[in-house]
């Protein structure tokens, strides 16, 4: 009865951690994109306008790729820090919004952490992840 139990724990407690799927390598900088959509959506309420918002960052945008085991993470940087853009953007006062309109490099050079997930010229990003390479070209 015992040994029953213990092989249906032990195979709950081996299956429980691991994701249903992987994260796909572009989704923190997608998230940006979301945000930046959904905070004109929120601060505007024309959908419309967060749509092409969002069309046009993954036209004009090239996103960073980052695999879940990356080698460019380190012991103070990982995968949770990739998403500091997209918190960033979504908390952006509705003034900022209207500020920065259909400006998204303005939006996404908000925070440096954006640097991170979206190819943006001349962003340092090594006090992020301790002068580790970003996958950007200097």
């Amino acid at each position: 009865m015992i040994r029953p139990l213990l092989l249906a724990v032990a195979g709950v407690a081996l299956t429980s951690c691991d994701p249903i799927d992987p994260m796909p390598p572009d989704q923190a900088c997608r998230e940006a994109g979301y945000a930046i959509a959904n905070r004109t959506l929120t601060c505007t309420g024309n959908a419309t306008l967060s749509q092409t918002r969002y069309d046009r960052f993954r036209k004009d945008f090239t996103c960073i790729e980052w695999e879940p085991d990356d080698s460019r993470y380190t012991v103070d940087f990982g995968p949770e820090d990739l998403f500091g853009c997209a918190y960033v953007l979504s908390n952006l006062p509705c003034e900022l919004v209207d500020l920065y309109g259909d400006d998204l490099d303005t939006w996404l050079r908000a925070t440096d952490s954006c640097a991170l997930v979206v190819e943006l010229d001349g962003v340092d990003v090594s006090h992020l992840i301790d002068g580790s390479d970003t996958g950007s070209t200097p």
